[in-house]
């Protein structure tokens, strides 16, 4: 006989796979926002002031939508708790 899935471990299964790419995401938007750091110092030590504030506006963006993931993982992870 093979192994039935319920209901319940389709769900967890699922979530667990939400949760690995939330992951993911956040590890990619924090490093993201790392390289767009050391490309607008680079380009600021060039001379190249709007290169630099471009890189500085990623950056920004990509903590403020990596800020967001970590809400929803830290929600998830005290409610888990309860």
């Amino acid at each position: 006989m093979g192994h039935a899935y319920n209901a319940d471990d389709l769900l967890d299964e699922k979530s667990q796979a939400l949760e690995n790419a939330l992951y993911v995401a956040l590890n990619t938007l924090e490093e993201s926002a790392i390289m767009a750091d050391r490309m607008a110092l680079r380009a600021r030590g060039r001379g190249q002031v709007h290169a630099a504030a471009r890189f500085e506006g990623r950056a920004k963006e990509a903590r403020q939508k990596a800020v967001v993931i970590r809400r929803i993982l830290t929600e998830e992870t005290s409610d888990t708790a309860r």
